[in-house]
């Protein structure tokens, strides 16, 4: 049963939608050079009084530079990431967290008030499902949140924590935190919401926007290939949507490619020889860098009876 607290939060939701001044959003980052400066900027433009923060997994980039050019506040440690959500989700004092990664870049000025508005008065989590990157996907993501996004209402989330014994300096104690200790970071907390009488609601997830011509064809055959994935915009990135609605864009491969400062020509995603080429993934993030900053990003067009990659990840 809600306490009188929860039904205040929700009254507050479905009453009127708040501005960002009541939004903390928290941001993992590592060597994020590449796209944490578009995921800040696009949060600064569609959600201009959020309190943002940044945990940074001791960058030996220019990731903390980034952060204080665009006002962000930053922790910087050496912590798992189920450690840092918390260490991040702590930090909140606002009505609604935000988790994000740092190469989610937001795509709508109204995402704030279509996320509030799908929030219903038992839900804890607005999330997309895990179902993997473009037309990659992974079915035992279905029914599961994703972690590159987590939307809580706060209040709720805090009431909903774990007893967990840890170790500070060698010494044995219990601490009160969220359960992102489970498999794949989130897979634990649709249970723990199920047993709270609580639900997350799931987002959409789209492809990039096809392309008449590829924006890369490779001279080889690499690992992992189909002609037609030289023709999404943006390569393995995701877009997702709810209610009909674009909400933002998460790249997947940024660090890959930020990693590898200079790559041969063959080279791809995976150590072996594996995976997709690197070129064309360069490529993809080339496109989203440059249509982001002329304005001209390609949102995909968003139609109920299209199918989504959730649904071709359930098939």
């Amino acid at each position: 049963m809600l306490s009188t607290k929860l039904i205040e939060v929700s009254e507050m939701v479905t009453s009127k939608l708040r501005n960002s001044s009541d939004l903390f959003v928290g941001v993992t980052a590592w060597n994020s050079e590449v796209l944490l400066p578009l995921c800040l900027d696009s949060l600064r433009k569609t959600a201009p009084d959020a309190e943002i923060h940044v945990f940074d997994n001791m960058s030996v980039d220019a990731t903390p530079d980034i952060t204080a050019k665009f006002g962000a506040k930053l922790t910087r440690g050496r912590l798992g990431q189920a450690d840092a959500l918390n260490r991040l989700v702590g930090l909140s004092k606002s009505p609604y967290t935000l988790l994000i990664h740092a190469d989610v870049v937001f795509v709508a000025d109204d995402w704030f008030s279509t996320v509030l508005q799908a929030i219903s008065s038992s839900d804890a989590l607005v999330s997309p499902e895990d179902i993997g990157c473009g037309p990659f996907t992974r079915t035992w993501g279905k029914d599961m949140p994703e972690s590159s996004f987590l939307f809580f209402v706060t209040e709720r989330i805090k009431q909903h924590r774990i007893r967990r014994r840890v170790r500070t300096f060698g010494i044995p104690h219990f601490r009160n935190e969220i359960d992102f200790y489970d498999e794949h970071i989130t897979y634990g907390l649709p249970r723990r919401f199920m047993d709270a009488g609580l639900t997350w609601k799931p987002m959409q997830v789209h492809l990039s926007r096809r392309m008449e011509e590829p924006i890369y064809v490779p001279d080889f055959t690499p690992g992992y290939w189909t002609p037609e994935l030289g023709h999404l915009r943006y390569g393995l990135g995701n877009f997702y949507s709810l209610g009909g609605r674009p909400t933002h864009y998460h790249n997947w491969y940024d660090r890959r490619l930020s990693e590898t400062q200079s790559f041969e020509r063959h080279a791809t995603s995976e150590v072996d020889g594996g995976g997709v080429p690197l070129a064309f993934l360069k490529a993809a993030l080339d496109n989203l860098i440059g249509d982001y900053y002329s304005g001209g990003l390609l949102v995909p067009v968003i139609e109920h009876s299209a199918p989504t990659a959730n649904q071709e990840a359930a098939r």
